[in-house]
């Protein structure tokens, strides 16, 4: 399964003064007229001159608004007064320890000084109605926006990076409050969905951060990852949905990866991505023109690659290019457990019990307590067992071996399913359930594992110690390994004493 990703998260840096110079070049608006106006702008002029104090900011910048707000039917320039009114309020922002809702006489505001005012809402409010009357002002606009935009989505990012997820999306609505034209907080508020499991409302930030990059070429890098991620949560999305859902939404993911491959054509984990959904669709032929390249060379790829292709290939049905792709990368991780398991189930169906042999007793090491992999080491013995001659020695012993481990599998005590084996750096953790499949409790049931470097050394180990268990019932474990290195584990098997 491809994994989502997470662009960097850096800090955005202010608007340069070049910018707004080259944008009021083409934006023409009188701000000098009638009176009031004129009053605002010098008002504003001192609340920004270096050397004033900050309470006399404080006080220039509370006229500016006074002038503009006390009585605004009598401003016979609307479109100048929201300018002024915009940038006064931009630079309340900006001053030290405010709070973006205050008390509206508290900023200036002439009319109910008792209710609040969120300044970031009511300078886009201001702005809104400029670029509205003066389109060609958009660019002098966007200039103000981005002061507390870039100061908010630093915020955010930082909040982001400490774990700070409610925090971070505070800050991060509250830039899109006032400029929503940068992907950075649809792109903040993906990641934090994501980590909250909410896929569809990731789909939907990420969708809005693409959108928002547009051609931009210092948002590529962002917009590359969003529309890999809108790619992968569609597809998660088709394995989720109704069989009548899945279809569309299938066709939808490759279309998306397709879209994908086209700026970065030499993604593998994108090309799985989309081997997966022409398999889901039925487009075999697709399927092993995509894989053409990896079965050409596959030392080109990571391990996790050539499983993840290995895996699609085996859906389409494409068992001969599947072992090839699943060989390749057991060469280079040879404890995989998932990628033994479906290499174990390729071979059974192409029929080759000598390759299969040795696969599925190296899976039931690394997994001991699941029923499904002593079915298919039962698996190797019937073929061995239907290609043996009738009535000799060698059948009656693939027999007895046959039915020796199918009822092992089917008397199993207890049974670990791993649910989640992810790597952050040095920091591996692993997680799963385990399952009293008897009729009696089980107390202080200990998982040893071990994790394993790509050679199959040991190379850090842990024991997830499960209280209780009752019954026909289930208790999660989680363990986490400090170690570099780790590509796999296996665990010792609990024989539910």
């Amino acid at each position: 399964m491809n994994v989502l990703r997470t662009s960097a998260l850096v800090a955005v840096a202010a608007c340069a003064v070049t910018a707004q110079a080259g944008a009021q070049a083409k934006c023409d608006i009188n701000q000098g007229s009638p009176f009031q106006l004129n009053s605002a702008k010098i008002y504003l002029n001192k609340a920004q001159s270096a050397g004033g104090k900050p309470d006399e900011k404080v006080k220039h910048l509370q006229n500016s608004v006074k002038v503009l707000t006390e009585n605004p039917e009598k401003i016979s320039n609307a479109v100048g007064r929201n300018w002024l009114l915009g940038k006064t309020l931009i630079v309340w922002t900006q001053q030290p320890n405010v709070s973006y809702v205050a008390k509206r006489g508290a900023v200036g505001y002439a009319q109910n000084p008792d209710a609040t005012v969120d300044l970031l809402a009511a300078a886009d409010s201001a702005f809104d109605a400029v670029e509205a009357a003066k389109p060609e002002c958009a660019d002098s606009v966007s200039v103000y926006r981005r002061q507390p935009w870039s100061k908010l989505v630093n915020q955010s990012i930082e909040a982001l990076n400490a774990g700070k997820m409610d925090t971070a999306e505070v800050y991060a609505r509250q830039a899109m409050a006032i400029y929503d034209k940068g992907p950075h907080a649809h792109n903040t508020l993906a990641t934090i969905a994501q980590q909250k499991n909410d896929f569809a409302g990731a789909r939907e930030h990420y969708k809005k951060a693409i959108e928002a990059a547009g051609t931009d070429t210092a948002f590529t890098k962002m917009r590359q990852v969003s529309m890999y991620n809108v790619a992968v949560l569609t597809q998660q999305m088709s394995d989720a949905a109704p069989e009548a859902e899945k279809a569309a939404l299938n066709k939808e993911a490759a279309e998306l990866f397709q879209a994908y491959l086209k700026e970065v054509p030499n993604d593998a984990n994108a090309q799985s991505g989309l081997a997966r959904a022409l398999g889901a669709a039925g487009d075999t032929a697709a399927v092993a023109g995509i894989y053409a390249k990896m079965l050409e060379n596959p030392a080109g790829y990571t391990d996790i690659q050539l499983f993840e292709a290995g895996s699609n290939a085996a859906r389409a049905n494409q068992n001969k290019d599947a072992a090839t792709l699943l060989e390749a990368g057991l060469k280079k991780n040879p404890y995989y457990r998932d990628a033994l398991f479906n290499l174990a189930n390729v071979y059974f169906a192409m029929e080759d019990s000598d390759k299969m042999a040795p696969v599925v007793k190296r899976l039931v090491e690394v997994d001991p307590n699941s029923p499904e992999n002593w079915r298919l080491l039962a698996g190797s013995y019937q073929l061995k067992q239907k290609a043996a001659k009738a009535g000799t020695a060698a059948k009656k012993a693939y027999t007895d071996s046959l039915l020796q481990n199918l009822q092992k599998s089917e008397k199993m005590p207890v049974r670990v399913t791993v649910r989640e084996f992810t790597h952050a750096g040095a920091k591996h953790t692993l997680g799963g359930m385990v399952e009293n499949l008897g009729d009696k409790p089980m107390s202080n049931v200990a998982l040893k594992i071990e994790f394993l470097d790509a050679t199959g050394n040991v190379v850090a180990t842990q024991t997830a110690t499960v209280p209780e268990v009752a019954p026909k019932a289930a208790q999660s474990f989680r363990v986490e390994a400090e170690q570099a290195g780790v590509v796999a584990y296996r665990y010792a098997p609990i024989s539910g004493s």
